[in-house]
């Protein structure tokens, strides 16, 4: 099987704002280097302005470097600017991923394996 032959990763997403200042995106799909810059697009534009932003990644189905990449900065950012940045990671395709960065000395990123407990601590 060619390079080209193999289908284009698919990344879908939605949006919600359960409460004042409170966005929840939430990602399905494959996030790596082929789907990063539309995530990117998505999320760092809404840590403007923003009190909290919660990134639901239960409905991926895997995460790549890029999209690693793509969180540690949108925390950096979130950081420097006192936004609350949680991620929803409910495969353990995702949790893993977050678990190895923080063994290898990347900063923590609050991870929450339901939404519900994500937006129960924002409360």
């Amino acid at each position: 099987m060619s390079v080209s032959a193999l289908p284009e990763p698919q990344l879908s997403w939605s949006e919600d704002r359960p409460g004042r200042g409170v966005t929840v995106l939430g990602f399905a799909g494959e996030l790596d280097l082929a789907t990063a810059p539309q995530a990117e697009s998505l999320i760092l534009p809404r840590l403007d302005g923003a009190r909290s932003l919660v990134l639901d990644f239960s409905g991926l189905t895997f995460l790549g470097a890029a999209g690693l990449n793509l969180v540690l900065r949108a925390r950096l950012l979130a950081t420097r600017r006192g936004i609350d940045l949680r991620l929803v990671a409910g495969a353990r395709c995702v949790t893993r991923v977050f678990e190895l960065a923080e063994d290898a000395g990347w900063p923590p990123v609050p991870v929450y394996r339901r939404l519900a407990d994500a937006l129960e601590e924002q409360a």
